[in-house]
């Protein structure tokens, strides 16, 4: 069992001892009270990336991007000969990091995602932007943008924010000003 030191912040002891005691110890090196809550992955052997081959016989095949590594497999997107290193293993293709973000970039490689529409914002700037424009543009975005929040309620949403409160923000909004203009135009008809 290998683990990297943890040592005191202040005097820098090796606080070994102290692993996920669950309250506040002093250190003993310097008494500063200190809790350890540490990882299992902390007490786990390292594993070691994958190191390429040097060429050791005449004649053998190098790779495109390091020429005194061995190739083991040749990229499937441009035929250029790869190394350990630069073998890219995406949807059991191998591909070499040029063809992996020229695929990114144009869009070639499915798995992939390059984008992602975000729905919900659609929704509430259409809710919420005719409220601000005055009460005529509403009866266009409040249709709209409880349309995109029935039509995209299952789609994935944002990574840095995920959730749903936009989307039943925007289609709060949406309704009441829908059942407003409803409410407006029963109005008039019946005066």
């Amino acid at each position: 069992m290998t683990s990297q030191p943890v040592s005191c912040a202040k005097c820098r002891t090796p606080l070994s001892d102290l692993f996920n005691a669950g309250e506040l110890r002093a250190c003993p090196g310097c008494a500063a009270p200190t809790l350890v809550e540490v990882f299992p992955a902390l007490f786990r052997e390292r594993a070691v990336g994958a190191t390429a081959e040097t060429i050791l016989i005449e004649g053998d095949a190098g790779c495109f991007f390091h020429p005194q590594k061995k190739a083991i497999v040749p990229c499937e997107g441009c035929g250029r000969f790869l190394c350990a290193l630069c073998d890219v293993e995406l949807n059991n293709q191998h591909l070499c990091p040029a063809c992996l973000e020229v695929g990114r970039k144009k869009g070639r490689l499915k798995n992939l995602e390059n984008h992602r529409d975000l729905h919900d914002r659609t929704a509430l700037v259409c809710a919420i932007l005719p409220l601000l424009l005055g009460l005529w543009p509403s009866i266009v975005g409040a249709p709209v943008a409880l349309f995109i929040v029935i039509r995209y309620w299952n789609a994935p949403g944002d990574y840095v924010q995920p959730g749903k409160t936009r989307l039943v923000v925007a289609g709060v909004l949406a309704t009441l000003e829908i059942l407003g203009w409803i409410a407006f135009f029963l109005f008039l008809a019946l005066k």
